[in-house]
């Protein structure tokens, strides 16, 4: 992960099923990644603090997004598949559940 402090934030699906993400931000930006759909979002927090406008298809936040996207598969590598595959981050069919032992991964099932 790049040299800076970054806050993890995540939404495990005993909440709601379609709601399953993981997010990183350093207080200023917010990168959201969705498990089950790989949509992503970003915000500018500085500009937008209730996160009411989605970056990632704004042109200024492209090298923003980019950096976010790796921050993300190296936040996530280190729990390593299925959480990432092929250098990108997994699309996940089924909800992944972990503790603070990430190399032990449950996969729960699909209702």
């Amino acid at each position: 992960m790049t040299p800076f402090s970054t806050c993890t934030v995540r939404h495990a699906t005993c909440y709601e099923k379609e709601n399953y993400w993981c997010a990183l931000t350093d207080t200023r930006i917010k990168y959201i990644w969705f498990f089950h759909t790989g949509e992503e979002q970003l915000f500018d927090l500085s500009k937008d603090p209730h996160e009411l406008k989605n970056l990632v298809h704004d042109r200024k936040y492209d090298k923003e997004l980019l950096k976010w996207r790796q921050n993300m598969f190296n936040h996530l590598s280190e729990r390593g598949d299925p959480f990432v595959k092929d250098g990108k981050v997994a699309v996940l069919e089924r909800t992944v559940l972990t503790g603070s032992n990430y190399p032990a991964v449950k996969i729960e099932k699909a209702n």
